[in-house]
Formats: C-alpha cells, structure tokens, sequence
C-alpha cells in the first residue's frame, strides 16, 4: 500500500507571525467570532463559520508548506 505524504504545518510562533487568518485581509476571520489562527496546522475551529472568502492561498505559510486546500478554520488542518 503506497503512503500518500500530506503536506504537514508545524505549530510554531514563526509560523503563526507569518500567518494570515487572524488579519484584516480575511473575510471570513473578520466576519465570525474566531480567536486564533494557523488552521491549517492546529485544527478547525469549533464555532460554526458561515465562509465568506479565504486568504489561505495568499499565506506565506500555504506557499512554504505547499499547501493546495483552503477554509482550514472550517475543514481542518492541513
């Protein structure tokens, strides 16, 4: 059985510093009550999200870690 090697987020404060969730950039951050950010490496959000528009692609940290989903404070992590 082949492995499927998924991109992996490390939960560092480096990558937070660089992460765009908790910005005035996102839309759907902006128009929820999430706290937090780096998604894509700690997990979705427990409030429920009505998406509004995701700045994931945009992200330093999407670009590094070769991410291809998007909405991680919906989904999950990477």
């Amino acid at each position: 059985m082949l492995k499927r090697n998924r991109p992996r987020v490390e939960d560092t404060p480096e990558n937070y510093a660089k992460c765009l969730c908790y910005t005035e950039r996102c839309p759907t951050y902006n128009r929820s009550s999430l706290t937090g950010g780096l998604f894509c490496a700690r997990g979705r959000s427990e409030k429920t999200i009505e998406k509004k528009g995701c700045v994931c692609p945009s992200c330093p940290v999407w670009g590094a870690c070769k991410l291809n989903g998007v909405f991680f404070c919906v989904y999950g992590a990477a």
